[in-house]
């Protein structure tokens, strides 16, 4: 079993938000330095060129050998009239290299203040996703909002304190963490129905999450059978898709104790105002069932609960 981003799903068949509600009281990029030549300049090589090719030629013109000038004498006019076209010709060879090497100064400075750019504007990105439930919390206790989360959800929409024994309790909240995790393992599928089938061996896993004194699954009750069905052919559980409202749930805080769980806060908060629904605080230890499971997602238990006032 592997998981999948956690995806809100189901979970508020049971009460309106106004029983939820009601039932608590609870620096900067460096700058980047342009390097450009002015037009100015570019055409003040040109005009150089120009002149020295101008002088080339005049030079050709003034030294056409007459009948009377000696062979040795027009020699050296040729090599100098050689001379001065090599000389205007790497002038303006310069003056053609300098203004690329301007232009690709130049693009590679805009393509470095647009990557720079692109950069922060990722960085925002990550900082607003940061932002969420994940920021600074370790995954396997991030996994553990999943069960807190239900667990809240189900002793404020039923009115029940923490209580593994009660089979009301117990499927009311397995019920809330399987709908609203359920994109948390690939073996739960939603079908054309639109029911989420769960199979049997991955509620008892979601249920160690939930309550360290977990041993098997209860009778489903009653009261809940209009919310979620046993199938014996597919040896799976079917779940009526529901809606949380507007509620969601956060991690606050996280100590670890001597047993080797944590002490942890989480709150049920309504996301109109990110006013406090509820805080409750929490008592986790080892998930005495981890080891038989390959890659388990909760690697502790929660094994009681208590309403902050």
């Amino acid at each position: 079993m592997r998981k999948k981003n956690l995806l809100p799903a189901a979970a508020a068949v049971l009460l309106t938000c106004g029983l939820v509600l009601s039932a608590c009281s609870s620096g900067g990029a460096k700058e980047l330095e342009t390097v450009s030549v002015s037009a100015e300049e570019i055409s003040a090589g040109a005009s150089g060129t120009d002149a020295s090719a101008d002088a080339a030629a005049g030079g050709t013109t003034e030294t056409v050998p007459s009948a009377d000038t000696s062979a040795a004498e027009a020699a050296e006019m040729g090599t100098a009239e050689a001379a001065s076209t090599n000389a205007a010709a790497e002038t303006a060879e310069a003056a053609s290299t300098d203004a690329a090497a301007a232009e690709t100064a130049e693009a590679t400075s805009t393509d470095a203040a647009a990557s720079a750019e692109t950069g922060s504007n990722t960085e925002t990105g990550s900082n607003t996703e940061a932002a969420g439930l994940s920021s600074g919390w370790d995954e396997t206790l991030l996994n553990m909002l999943m069960p807190m989360d239900a667990l809240m959800m189900t002793a404020v929409e039923q009115g029940q304190d923490y209580d593994p024994s009660s089979p009301e309790f117990f499927w009311g909240a397995l019920y809330r963490e399987l709908g609203l995790y359920a994109g948390a393992s690939s073996l739960i599928t939603t079908e054309e129905s639109g029911e989420i089938k769960v199979p049997r061996q991955t509620a008892q896993e979601f249920a160690t999450g939930l309550f360290a004194a977990y041993s098997d699954l209860p009778a489903l009750p009653e009261s809940l059978s209009s919310m979620i069905r046993y199938d014996e052919g597919w040896d799976a559980y079917f779940l009526s898709p529901g809606d949380r409202g507007l509620s969601a749930a956060e991690l606050l805080t996280a100590s670890p104790t001597e047993d080797g769980g944590y002490d942890m806060t989480a709150r049920l908060y309504d996301v109109t105002d990110s006013s406090d629904i509820c805080v409750y605080r929490f008592h986790l230890v080892p998930n005495a069932y981890a080891d038989g499971i390959t890659d388990p997602l909760f690697l502790y238990s929660v094994e009681s609960m208590s309403l902050q006032e």
